[in-house]
C-alpha cells in the first residue's frame, strides 16, 4: 500500500526576503528577480512572492488625509489602518514593518488582518461601482 501523503503543513524554509534579488527591494515597488537561494526552496520562494504581493498591496492603501494635513506625508499610507489591524488581530506594528521587509513569515493573525482590509477595500469599491 503506498504512503499517505502527510497534512502536515510544511515550514518555509530562510527568511523571505532570502528569494529576492536584491533582498532590500522586498515590500517595495523595485523590481524584483525570484530565485531559490542554497537553503531554500521553491515552496518558500512561492510563499515569499505571494507574501510581497500581499505587502505590497496592503501597503498602497492610501491614507485621505495624508495630503491634506497641516504637513503632507511624502508616504502615503494609510498608517491608522495598519495600526488598528495590528492592535485589533494582537501583533505589533514593529511585527508588521519585520513581515514587510521580509525579515520574518507572515503568521495567520497578521495574514488574517491584511485579508480583513483587502476585503473591506473590495466591498467598498464594489459599493462605490454600484452608485
Amino acid at each position: 500500500m503506498p504512503a499517505m501523503p502527510s497534512k502536515r503543513v510544511r515550514s518555509p524554509l530562510l527568511q523571505p526576503h532570502a528569494y529576492a534579488d536584491p533582498p532590500t527591494a522586498f515590500g517595495t515597488e523595485q523590481p524584483i528577480r525570484w530565485h531559490i537561494p542554497p537553503g531554500g526552496d521553491g515552496y518558500s520562494r512561492n510563499l515569499a512572492r505571494l507574501q510581497h504581493r500581499l505587502v505590497k498591496v496592503v501597503e498602497s492603501i492610501p491614507d485621505p488625509a495624508a495630503s491634506t494635513a497641516k504637513r503632507p506625508r511624502k508616504d502615503p499610507t494609510d498608517r491608522e489602518t495598519l495600526s488598528r489591524m495590528c492592535a485589533r488581530w494582537g501583533f505589533s506594528r514593529s511585527y508588521w514593518q519585520w513581515v514587510k521587509r521580509g525579515r520574518s513569515w507572515v503568521h495567520q493573525a497578521a495574514l488574517a488582518g491584511a485579508t480583513e482590509i483587502l476585503l473591506g477595500q473590495l466591498k467598498r469599491a464594489s459599493h462605490g461601482a454600484a452608485d
